[in-house]
């Protein structure tokens, strides 16, 4: 707003140039925000969480959206026991990000049900739309750090074995 008014006032003292230079700042404000911008702008305040899990852990993504863009993002991996639920995992891993990141939104955006409800925070399972859209994106971002955690754990193997093995017999 302040940056519209000095283009304006630029414009009318006839000093062009200046104003030109003021619109060009105004753009490039204008571009930034709109590639930041998600979802709906009006969708403020707001954590996401989604849940991936493979035989023995489990992955909890958290997105914090505020007016339609992510401004934090962590990914968790928890060891699962034999007895936990993929809901009881989600609700720590909930409790948990929650806590990290003194997250004090009124809404949490879930891929189900949990068992236990946070206080005084609405859950919302969504079907379709922008919350859809964004338990998809925390949902790729899961699956991306399982494989990258797959593949640090599977080029650290094969370096133990090549050098177990020395390596002349490699090559």
């Amino acid at each position: 707003q302040h940056l519209k008014e000095k283009m304006k006032s630029f414009s009318a003292e006839m000093k062009f140039e200046k104003a030109a230079i003021v619109k060009n700042k105004l753009d490039v404000l204008q571009s930034f925000k709109g590639r930041s911008t998600v979802v709906n702008p009006r969708i403020n305040n707001l954590d996401v969480f989604s849940f991936l899990e493979d035989e023995d852990r489990a992955y909890i993504n958290y997105l914090k959206v505020v007016k339609g863009a992510i401004i934090q993002g962590h990914t968790i991996e928890l060891k699962k026991n034999l007895d936990e639920s993929k809901e009881e995992l989600l609700q720590m891993g909930v409790i948990e990000l929650r806590q990290r990141f003194q997250s004090e939104s009124k809404e949490m955006v879930l891929p189900f049900k949990l068992e236990v409800s946070v206080p005084d925070v609405k859950t919302t399972v969504p079907t379709r739309g922008d919350k859809k859209s964004l338990l998809k994106l925390s949902e790729r971002n899961s699956k991306y750090f399982m494989i990258d955690k797959l593949i640090i754990g599977f080029i650290g193997k094969v370096k133990e074995i090549i050098l177990r093995q020395g390596c002349s017999q490699i090559f």
